[in-house]
């Protein structure tokens, strides 16, 4: 929901329980009103009465069906009393029973007391909550109207420079380099959000821009002493007066040469899919991917004598970087490599068209998932692994809004990684 329907539908609640409550303290206030004028009329009429009898009318010629007057007889211990009540009569005109207000007085006129009571027909109390009801419905449904064609205004009108602002950051990418700048607003609290925006994407950009060149100085630096390093070993290890001890020393060497390259290579590749630069989106065949990453580990499998198995659904299509899928494929067939048995192991791989499992006979890595997702964190019995591969295996199915489940079955002593593609 948006904001200005938020705010319009808290509006319209709050008027509407105002305008009842307004509603009801109408009704009270007119009827109490109706009321006090009506007793004012009753008791001016009963002092007009009492001035035609004070001067001599008969009281039994001013009785009709409305006024009646009677002469109290037994007068002793009498006072002035006055009483107002509602009560129901007949009325004449309309010819009906109706609501009533009466006046019962008794007064003392040249030494003889009387006893008034007068009738006056008035609103009927159901008649005055219909009218109140009316008319606060009516207000209700024109406040309702009028709320929505304000909202609608403002929506476009008064928050134009939020909507611009808004479309502007969904649009933003701080791989174009270039900051965001927002038209001038005329509200102080706009242009303080354009002003942050603007300094934010600034700051995002040159930030951004400098640790792309960071990336790619460092890795440029370490691969070219990597590469110098491992090619005076080479040489090195070509050397036939090297002791058995020296050339030991020279193949660790050699073997922690390498794992500084993947580490090197594997933080690249890391720092370049945060940065979401595999954005070329295509569509992609991925039983023909799998099926050459596997004819390119190949030697692998037949030097470590793993057995694979292949069970692909040849027609599933997906969407997304072709680089990215052959780095997730990759990284996913490696790590069932570098995690199997030393001997007589075994790779199942599955697609079906929703959804791709990687199943590898192994030893249990004795890590949860959440730690094995981490950087740098591996099986300590594994020496060989950077502790990089399912980190990097998880940041694109998280990139590419992929499901990612791993689980180890102790029974079958297997891994089982499961990446829901859709």
């Amino acid at each position: 929901m948006k904001l200005v329907q938020k705010l319009t539908l808290f509006y319209l609640l709050l008027s509407l329980v105002v305008l009842s409550l307004g509603g009801v303290f109408y009704y009270i206030t007119f009827t109490q009103l109706i009321d006090k004028e009506t007793d004012y009329e009753l008791n001016g009429e009963v002092g007009r009465l009492s001035k035609f009898i004070e001067k001599g009318i008969p009281y039994d010629s001013l009785t009709d069906q409305r006024v009646q007057i009677s002469l109290i007889v037994d007068s002793a211990d009498m006072h002035h009393s006055r009483a107002f009540k509602d009560t129901t009569a007949y009325h004449g005109p309309s010819k009906a029973i109706i609501h009533h207000r009466k006046i019962k007085k008794t007064v003392q006129i040249n030494q003889d007391w009387y006893h008034f009571q007068i009738y006056e027909s008035v609103i009927e109390p159901l008649d005055t909550f219909y009218g109140t009801f009316k008319a606060t419905l009516v207000v209700s449904i024109a406040l309702i109207l009028f709320s929505l064609i304000y909202s609608f205004f403002v929506s476009k009108w008064l928050l134009q420079p939020f909507h611009k602002a808004l479309k502007l950051i969904q649009n933003f990418n701080v791989q174009t380099s270039t900051p965001i700048v927002t038209e001038p607003a005329s509200t102080s609290e706009f242009k303080k959000l354009n002003d942050f925006i603007e300094n934010m994407t600034h700051r995002t950009v040159t930030d951004y821009n400098n640790l792309k060149e960071f990336s790619e100085n460092i890795a440029h630096e370490i691969r070219t002493p990597l590469a110098i390093a491992s090619g005076k070993l080479d040489l090195l290890m070509q050397n036939s007066e090297l002791s058995e001890q020296q050339i030991d020393w020279t193949i660790q060497s050699q073997k922690a040469l390498n794992k500084v390259s993947k580490i090197q290579q594997s933080l690249v590749t890391l720092s370049r899919i945060e940065n979401k630069e595999f954005n070329h989106i295509a569509d992609i065949q991925l039983s023909h991917m799998i099926r050459h990453i596997c004819e390119e580990n190949a030697d692998i499998f037949e030097l470590r004598h793993i057995h694979i198995e292949t069970e692909l659904a040849t027609d599933t299509v997906i969407q997304n970087d072709p680089v990215l899928i052959e780095i997730l494929l990759t990284n996913l067939l490696q790590n069932a490599i570098k995690h199997n048995l030393s001997t007589a192991g075994n790779i199942t791989i599955s697609l079906s068209h929703t959804k791709l499992k990687i199943t590898n006979s192994g030893y249990d890595l004795h890590a949860t998932t959440e730690i094995l997702m981490q950087r740098f964190k591996k099986d300590s019995s594994n020496n060989d692994s950077i502790g990089l591969g399912l980190s990097i295996i998880k940041k694109i199915c998280d990139l590419s809004n992929y499901g990612f489940d791993y689980s180890f079955d102790q029974s079958l002593k297997q891994h089982e990684i499961t990446i829901e593609l859709s």
